[in-house]
């Protein structure tokens, strides 16, 4: 039997919410769960849409839509982020492996800038060697592992870095090759440089030991 994925859209006022979704609603062994928080104006469109709305924080959106989830296997895809259709199927092949607990996409950054190919090289190199992909990159695992480890934790930042911590600590994970494609719109809205320094040195932070609560209010994002 073909494992069901369950696709969650963690999203705040994005306006493309429909573009992204009809993507992937109404294929067979998929759902889609869009995780809104209170107070959003934006409305999908019916269509094979499931909507969940919670407080405001991408973990507390994640949670929510897991919680309503029925499928076997969860994948969260950021609102401005794409995957094929096709790609599922790795997902599910690399998930019947019997020491894999759970993986991630190579991240490609939709924009000409030689900056953010760059970033993006960065990205992959780490996710392949060091096994650190972050929630850009679209991370899957299964609904049972993820209601173990007890879903992502309650922070304002670094919910995907811990996800994966907590999964390296269950079994091998495993970077497919398949892209996730983001927009770049975030490093152009914020400057490149800028945006890539304060993210290295929040992880800097992080691996320091300074929590991400803190490292939240010194770096605003």
């Amino acid at each position: 039997m073909t494992a069901k994925i369950s696709i969650i859209v963690p999203a705040w006022n994005e306006k493309n919410l429909d573009v992204i979704t009809s993507l992937y609603t109404n294929l067979p062994g998929v759902e889609v769960i869009c995780a809104l928080a209170k107070g959003d104006d934006v409305t999908p469109e019916p269509g094979g849409t499931v909507v969940v709305r919670t407080v405001k924080g991408r973990a507390a959106q994640m949670n929510a839509g897991a919680k309503l989830a029925s499928g076997d296997i969860l994948l969260f895809l950021h609102a401005d982020t794409v995957i094929t259709q096709e790609s599922l199927l790795a997902v599910r092949e690399v998930l019947q492996l019997p020491y894999v607990a759970g993986g991630a996409y190579r991240l490609k950054i939709d924009s000409p800038s030689a900056w953010l190919q760059m970033v993006s090289f960065v990205a992959n190199i780490r996710s392949l060697v060091f096994k650190a992909p972050y929630g850009d990159q679209a991370l899957f695992l299964s609904k049972k592992l993820f209601d173990k480890i007890g879903g992502y934790r309650d922070t304002p930042i670094l919910e995907d870095v811990m996800l994966v911590k907590q999964i390296r600590k269950r079994g091998k994970l495993k970077i497919i090759n398949e892209y996730a494609v983001t927009s770049g719109r975030r490093w152009h809205g914020r400057g490149m440089a800028r945006s890539t320094l304060v993210n290295w040195a929040i992880m800097l932070g992080y691996y320091m030991g300074v929590s991400p609560q803190k490292l939240v209010k010194t770096f605003k994002r």
